[in-house]
């Protein structure tokens, strides 16, 4: 069952790095929760929380991309170094601003300097990943073992992140969140063998200069994509907290990340299912889909069952999406092209948990859901009407191997 995830694992380096990564999911799990329970449990609001939580994606989501760039000219240990240099005292200046009452102004931004140094670590992995198996389905493989631990960790992260803020303060979910991200980057960042090579200008003009064709339709997707996870998280907790059950969200969103980890293990398995654009489509439909019975749910034991419907098509989405975006962009700006993808989901996740936190708070928890399916939907319509694949790039034919 796991024989594809072992031989890509085998590769030399490729365990370690990978394993790195593990580590640097526990801040992608709780990060945002953990803004969000940081603030309620102070007494502040779900828009006072969104709001902190969009200001630091959007800065991470305009910031990303600049230092993937750093990292495809410089090398991925010199952005690393740079992220949790800012992004460690970052987050503690944001855990005593809201402590000390700060006007929200201020908190937001401090908030938007920790959003856009945080360690893009997950991103720097699959770009060695795309380095090592370009070209290659063992590429599929290795973005569905990523993905697939996304999931898992975050059906990890979930719970923990609401028993810290339970059982310790509000800002332990924080505090151990932002620990994993610098660890995690640190690591990631002293193992310079296995970073994808540096690409040096020749002559005036640089090769990572230009645009790149055919992301900003995926990009655009991915906008979409985010929305649809950060309105589940808020909606999951919402729903728990005016229930008087607040561990219960973490339940939920243990559920939810169960059948992410369960659909990203089928779709690693699997072999291609027609064409890219095709597999982009249909796994949104179904992500479309999946949502609408959240609507619908009363009590919690049936919106931990359904959160795990919901959760299904969520991995083999970012699979998918990944995948296509590594195989058209040019060799020499991979880093880049998976930061622009990753902005645009960053940015929808922020849309996301601001829309869901404004209706919940005038219409309550559940109707935080109806965001997750008008997000879907709206992805699904634009891979519609723009989901023809791009043409792969010329610099990224490569000798297939065999898997």
């Amino acid at each position: 069952m796991f024989a594809p995830y072992t031989t890509v694992l085998k590769h030399p380096g490729a365990a370690r790095f990978s394993a790195t990564g593990v580590l640097a999911r526990f801040e992608m799990a709780m990060g945002s929760l953990g803004v969000v329970l940081l603030v309620t449990g102070h007494g502040g609001s779900y828009s006072h929380a969104t709001a902190l939580t969009a200001a630091y994606a959007l800065s991470n989501a305009v910031c990303w991309p600049v230092l993937a760039r750093v990292a495809d000219r410089r090398g991925q240990h010199v952005a690393l170094a740079v992220q949790a240099w800012v992004h460690g005292p970052a987050i503690l200046l944001l855990v005593l601003a809201v402590h000390r009452d700060v006007p929200i102004w201020g908190q937001a931004a401090v908030a938007a300097v920790a959003g856009g140094a945080h360690p893009s670590v997950t991103a720097m992995v699959r770009a060695r990943w795309s380095a090592i198996f370009r070209g290659s389905e063992r590429l599929r493989t290795a973005f569905a073992l990523e993905s697939t631990l996304d999931a898992a960790l975050i059906a990890i992260g979930a719970p923990l992140a609401t028993f810290l803020a339970a059982a310790i303060f509000p800002a332990a979910t924080l505090l151990v969140a932002v620990s994993a991200a610098c660890v995690s980057a640190a690591l990631l960042a002293a193992q310079r063998a296995t970073q994808p090579d540096v690409v040096r200008p020749a002559g005036r003009v640089h090769p990572g200069a230009g645009p790149l064709p055919g992301i900003a339709t995926v990009a655009l997707v991915f906008v979409f994509v985010g929305a649809y996870l950060g309105a589940f998280d808020v909606a999951s907790i919402a729903v728990a907290d005016m229930s008087g059950r607040t561990q219960t969200g973490g339940w939920i969103l243990a559920a939810y990340a169960t059948g992410s980890v369960t659909g990203g293990i089928l779709v690693g398995r699997r072999g291609r299912l027609g064409t890219p654009s095709t597999q982009f489509m249909t796994v949104l439909g179904l992500l479309t889909v999946a949502a609408v019975p959240m609507l619908f749910a009363a009590g919690a034991p049936a919106l931990v069952s359904l959160g795990f419907l919901a959760g299904f098509f969520v991995a083999p989405t970012l699979i998918v999406g990944m995948t296509v975006t590594a195989s058209v962009a040019p060799a020499a700006r991979v880093t880049e092209a998976l930061a622009w993808t990753g902005s645009g989901m960053i940015v929808g996740r922020a849309l996301g948990q601001l829309g869901a936190g404004a209706v919940i708070d005038g219409f309550g928890g559940t109707w935080g859901y109806a965001v997750c399916v008008a997000a879907a939907a709206a992805a699904f319509t634009v891979a519609t009407l723009f989901g023809r694949a791009p043409a792969r790039h010329p610099s990224t034919e490569l000798v297939r191997l065999e898997a």
